[in-house]
Protein backbone atom coordinates (compact mmCIF):
# COMPACT_ATOMS: atom_id res chain seq x y z
CA UNK A 1 0.00 0.00 0.00
CA UNK A 2 3.15 2.24 0.37
CA UNK A 3 4.69 4.54 -2.66
CA UNK A 4 7.33 1.59 -3.44
CA UNK A 5 5.58 -2.00 -3.50
CA UNK A 6 7.52 -4.78 -4.15
CA UNK A 7 6.92 -8.00 -5.69
CA UNK A 8 7.43 -10.00 -9.05
CA UNK A 9 5.70 -7.43 -11.10
CA UNK A 10 7.23 -4.59 -10.13
CA UNK A 11 10.69 -6.33 -9.28
CA UNK A 12 11.70 -6.13 -12.99
CA UNK A 13 11.05 -1.89 -13.77
CA UNK A 14 13.09 -1.34 -10.26
CA UNK A 15 16.09 -3.65 -11.90
CA UNK A 16 16.23 -1.82 -14.87
CA UNK A 17 16.00 1.20 -13.79
CA UNK A 18 19.17 0.51 -11.41
CA UNK A 19 20.61 -1.03 -14.36
CA UNK A 20 19.38 2.22 -16.73
CA UNK A 21 21.01 4.39 -13.81
CA UNK A 22 24.15 2.54 -13.97
CA UNK A 23 24.50 2.61 -17.46
CA UNK A 24 24.19 6.12 -17.34
CA UNK A 25 26.87 7.01 -14.74
CA UNK A 26 29.08 5.07 -16.81
CA UNK A 27 28.59 6.82 -19.89
CA UNK A 28 29.02 10.27 -17.83
CA UNK A 29 32.12 9.44 -15.77
CA UNK A 30 33.72 6.65 -17.89
CA UNK A 31 33.42 6.91 -21.85
CA UNK A 32 34.75 9.69 -23.29
CA UNK A 33 33.30 11.44 -26.63
CA UNK A 34 36.01 11.69 -29.76
CA UNK A 35 35.38 14.54 -31.51
CA UNK A 36 36.32 14.72 -35.02
CA UNK A 37 38.56 17.94 -36.50
CA UNK A 38 38.65 18.37 -40.02
CA UNK A 39 41.76 19.20 -41.63
CA UNK A 40 41.78 21.97 -44.08
CA UNK A 41 43.83 21.47 -47.32
CA UNK A 42 43.01 17.84 -47.21
CA UNK A 43 39.78 16.18 -48.89
CA UNK A 44 37.43 13.30 -47.11
CA UNK A 45 39.12 10.11 -47.86
CA UNK A 46 36.30 7.97 -45.16
CA UNK A 47 34.04 7.59 -47.47
CA UNK A 48 35.52 5.53 -50.12
CA UNK A 49 37.55 3.20 -49.01
CA UNK A 50 40.13 -0.13 -49.86
CA UNK A 51 41.68 0.37 -53.20
CA UNK A 52 40.42 1.35 -56.73
CA UNK A 53 39.91 -2.08 -57.57
CA UNK A 54 38.33 -3.08 -54.51
CA UNK A 55 35.97 0.22 -54.76
CA UNK A 56 34.98 -1.01 -58.71
CA UNK A 57 34.33 -4.90 -57.11
CA UNK A 58 32.39 -3.56 -54.54
CA UNK A 59 30.42 -1.03 -56.52
CA UNK A 60 29.33 -3.71 -58.86
CA UNK A 61 25.51 -3.30 -59.99
CA UNK A 62 24.67 -7.11 -58.53
CA UNK A 63 20.89 -7.14 -57.78
CA UNK A 64 17.80 -5.09 -58.66
CA UNK A 65 19.78 -1.80 -58.96
CA UNK A 66 22.01 -1.90 -55.81
CA UNK A 67 26.01 -2.33 -55.66
CA UNK A 68 27.39 -5.55 -54.20
CA UNK A 69 28.00 -3.23 -51.37
CA UNK A 70 24.30 -2.19 -50.84
CA UNK A 71 23.32 -5.35 -51.45
CA UNK A 72 25.45 -6.82 -48.19
CA UNK A 73 24.43 -4.26 -46.34
CA UNK A 74 20.83 -5.23 -47.05
CA UNK A 75 21.68 -8.74 -46.41
CA UNK A 76 23.57 -8.14 -42.96
CA UNK A 77 20.20 -5.97 -41.71
CA UNK A 78 17.97 -8.93 -42.81
CA UNK A 79 20.23 -11.64 -40.87
CA UNK A 80 20.31 -8.89 -37.88
CA UNK A 81 16.37 -9.32 -38.56
CA UNK A 82 16.10 -13.46 -38.63
CA UNK A 83 17.98 -13.63 -35.79
CA UNK A 84 16.57 -11.20 -33.31
CA UNK A 85 13.34 -11.87 -34.71
CA UNK A 86 13.59 -15.90 -33.95
CA UNK A 87 15.07 -15.02 -30.17
CA UNK A 88 12.47 -12.44 -29.76
CA UNK A 89 9.87 -15.24 -30.42
CA UNK A 90 11.18 -17.55 -27.98
CA UNK A 91 11.16 -15.14 -25.43
CA UNK A 92 7.86 -14.41 -25.55
CA UNK A 93 6.24 -18.06 -25.76
CA UNK A 94 9.20 -19.90 -24.06
CA UNK A 95 7.38 -20.31 -20.53
CA UNK A 96 3.97 -20.65 -21.90
CA UNK A 97 5.34 -23.49 -24.35
CA UNK A 98 6.87 -25.23 -21.38
CA UNK A 99 4.29 -25.46 -19.23
CA UNK A 100 1.68 -27.04 -21.31
CA UNK A 101 3.98 -29.07 -23.23
CA UNK A 102 6.63 -30.80 -20.97
CA UNK A 103 6.14 -32.50 -17.83
CA UNK A 104 7.14 -31.60 -14.65
CA UNK A 105 7.62 -28.10 -15.94
CA UNK A 106 6.41 -24.98 -14.39
CA UNK A 107 6.87 -21.51 -15.13
CA UNK A 108 9.20 -20.86 -12.41
CA UNK A 109 11.23 -23.89 -13.68
CA UNK A 110 10.90 -22.65 -17.03
CA UNK A 111 12.11 -19.36 -15.72
CA UNK A 112 15.54 -21.03 -14.08
CA UNK A 113 16.50 -23.04 -17.34
CA UNK A 114 15.92 -19.24 -19.35
CA UNK A 115 17.77 -17.39 -16.85
CA UNK A 116 20.73 -19.85 -16.31
CA UNK A 117 21.17 -20.52 -19.97
CA UNK A 118 20.97 -17.22 -20.52
CA UNK A 119 23.78 -16.40 -17.99
CA UNK A 120 25.76 -18.92 -19.83
CA UNK A 121 25.32 -17.00 -22.82
CA UNK A 122 27.02 -14.11 -21.34
CA UNK A 123 29.85 -15.99 -20.50
CA UNK A 124 30.11 -17.15 -24.47
CA UNK A 125 29.79 -13.46 -25.42
CA UNK A 126 32.74 -12.47 -23.08
CA UNK A 127 34.60 -15.57 -24.70
CA UNK A 128 33.95 -14.17 -28.30
CA UNK A 129 37.54 -13.15 -28.81
CA UNK A 130 38.54 -16.51 -28.37
CA UNK A 131 36.41 -17.85 -30.61
CA UNK A 132 37.20 -15.27 -33.33
CA UNK A 133 40.92 -16.81 -33.31
CA UNK A 134 39.25 -19.41 -34.31
CA UNK A 135 36.24 -19.25 -36.72
CA UNK A 136 35.69 -16.26 -38.77
CA UNK A 137 33.09 -14.18 -39.02
CA UNK A 138 30.98 -16.44 -41.67
CA UNK A 139 31.86 -18.97 -39.54
CA UNK A 140 30.60 -17.45 -36.72
CA UNK A 141 26.82 -16.84 -38.03
CA UNK A 142 26.37 -20.03 -39.83
CA UNK A 143 27.04 -22.54 -36.90
CA UNK A 144 25.29 -20.16 -34.56
CA UNK A 145 22.29 -20.35 -36.96
CA UNK A 146 22.57 -23.63 -37.64
CA UNK A 147 22.39 -24.05 -33.62
CA UNK A 148 19.12 -22.46 -33.19
CA UNK A 149 17.92 -24.23 -35.95
CA UNK A 150 18.88 -27.60 -34.20
CA UNK A 151 17.27 -25.89 -31.30
CA UNK A 152 14.36 -24.88 -32.59
CA UNK A 153 13.86 -28.61 -34.15
CA UNK A 154 14.00 -29.73 -30.53
CA UNK A 155 10.61 -28.01 -30.34
CA UNK A 156 8.92 -29.49 -33.06
CA UNK A 157 6.31 -32.28 -32.52
CA UNK A 158 2.93 -32.65 -34.43
CA UNK A 159 1.97 -36.10 -32.20
CA UNK A 160 0.65 -36.71 -28.34
CA UNK A 161 2.77 -33.86 -26.59
CA UNK A 162 2.13 -36.00 -22.98
CA UNK A 163 5.40 -37.34 -22.85
CA UNK A 164 8.03 -34.94 -23.72
CA UNK A 165 10.51 -34.86 -21.25
CA UNK A 166 12.02 -31.37 -19.69
CA UNK A 167 15.54 -32.40 -21.18
CA UNK A 168 14.28 -32.18 -24.54
CA UNK A 169 12.96 -28.34 -23.73
CA UNK A 170 16.58 -27.70 -21.47
CA UNK A 171 18.54 -28.94 -24.26
CA UNK A 172 16.67 -26.54 -26.59
CA UNK A 173 17.00 -23.34 -24.21
CA UNK A 174 20.68 -24.27 -24.11
CA UNK A 175 21.18 -24.56 -27.40
CA UNK A 176 19.57 -21.39 -28.54
CA UNK A 177 20.63 -18.87 -25.27
CA UNK A 178 24.08 -20.47 -24.69
CA UNK A 179 25.55 -21.03 -28.21
CA UNK A 180 23.43 -20.23 -31.17
CA UNK A 181 22.42 -16.33 -30.62
CA UNK A 182 24.87 -14.93 -28.62
CA UNK A 183 27.40 -16.04 -31.16
CA UNK A 184 25.42 -16.16 -34.08
CA UNK A 185 23.51 -12.65 -33.92
CA UNK A 186 27.27 -10.96 -31.98
CA UNK A 187 29.17 -12.00 -35.35
CA UNK A 188 26.46 -10.37 -37.56
CA UNK A 189 26.89 -7.15 -35.51
CA UNK A 190 30.81 -7.51 -35.97
CA UNK A 191 30.83 -7.92 -39.85
CA UNK A 192 28.04 -5.38 -40.35
CA UNK A 193 30.50 -2.99 -38.94
CA UNK A 194 33.51 -4.57 -40.68
CA UNK A 195 31.66 -4.61 -44.19
CA UNK A 196 31.03 -0.47 -43.03
CA UNK A 197 34.14 0.72 -42.00
CA UNK A 198 34.92 3.93 -42.11
CA UNK A 199 32.36 4.96 -44.10
CA UNK A 200 29.77 7.01 -42.19
CA UNK A 201 28.10 4.55 -40.14
CA UNK A 202 25.51 6.38 -38.04
CA UNK A 203 22.58 6.56 -40.50
CA UNK A 204 23.29 2.94 -41.08
CA UNK A 205 24.20 1.68 -38.16
CA UNK A 206 20.39 3.30 -37.04
CA UNK A 207 19.04 1.54 -39.96
CA UNK A 208 20.39 -1.57 -38.40
CA UNK A 209 19.20 -1.67 -35.18
CA UNK A 210 15.50 -0.18 -36.43
CA UNK A 211 15.76 -3.35 -38.29
CA UNK A 212 15.99 -5.48 -35.39
CA UNK A 213 13.75 -3.63 -33.32
CA UNK A 214 11.00 -4.20 -35.98
CA UNK A 215 11.78 -7.96 -35.68
CA UNK A 216 11.14 -8.19 -32.23
CA UNK A 217 7.62 -6.57 -32.81
CA UNK A 218 6.49 -8.32 -35.72
CA UNK A 219 7.73 -11.66 -35.36
CA UNK A 220 6.62 -12.57 -31.68
CA UNK A 221 3.00 -11.29 -33.10
CA UNK A 222 3.07 -13.17 -36.41
CA UNK A 223 4.16 -16.36 -34.72
CA UNK A 224 1.35 -15.99 -31.79
CA UNK A 225 -1.07 -15.98 -34.65
CA UNK A 226 0.40 -18.98 -36.20
CA UNK A 227 0.68 -20.88 -32.92
CA UNK A 228 -2.92 -19.85 -32.32
CA UNK A 229 -4.29 -21.25 -35.63
CA UNK A 230 -2.40 -23.54 -36.68
CA UNK A 231 -0.36 -25.21 -33.73
CA UNK A 232 3.14 -24.81 -32.19
CA UNK A 233 5.19 -26.80 -34.03
CA UNK A 234 4.03 -25.16 -37.62
CA UNK A 235 5.43 -21.98 -35.71
CA UNK A 236 8.72 -23.39 -34.74
CA UNK A 237 8.61 -24.74 -38.73
CA UNK A 238 8.50 -21.24 -40.14
CA UNK A 239 11.41 -20.23 -37.06
CA UNK A 240 13.57 -22.98 -38.98
CA UNK A 241 12.65 -21.79 -42.67
CA UNK A 242 13.76 -18.62 -42.18
CA UNK A 243 17.11 -19.08 -40.45
CA UNK A 244 17.54 -21.75 -42.78
CA UNK A 245 17.51 -19.45 -45.84
CA UNK A 246 19.36 -17.21 -43.81
CA UNK A 247 21.94 -19.62 -43.56
CA UNK A 248 21.80 -20.64 -46.83
CA UNK A 249 22.46 -17.24 -48.01
CA UNK A 250 25.89 -16.31 -45.55
CA UNK A 251 27.25 -19.67 -46.58
CA UNK A 252 26.39 -18.93 -50.39
CA UNK A 253 27.85 -15.69 -50.33
CA UNK A 254 30.39 -15.81 -47.70
CA UNK A 255 33.53 -14.91 -50.04
CA UNK A 256 31.84 -11.96 -50.75
CA UNK A 257 31.30 -11.33 -46.90
CA UNK A 258 34.68 -11.98 -46.50
CA UNK A 259 36.07 -9.53 -49.11
CA UNK A 260 33.63 -6.63 -47.79
CA UNK A 261 35.10 -7.10 -44.74
CA UNK A 262 38.45 -7.15 -45.19
CA UNK A 263 39.30 -4.94 -47.83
Amino acid sequence: GGVLVLNEYTMPAFFMTAVAGVTLGLLLTVFEDKKREKKEGKKNLTVETGSPAAQDWSGETVLLGLSRFDATVLGCMLLNVATKGSIAVYETLTVNFATSHFVDMDSEAAGYVVSSCGAMGVVALLGMGQIGKVLTDTQMITYGMATMIVGTALLVHFGDHSHFGKYRFESAVFLLYSVGYPIGHTAVIGIFSKIVGKRPQGALLGYFASAGSVARMFFPIFSGYVAQFLGNSVMFCFLIGVLGVATLIVVTHRETLRRLSTE
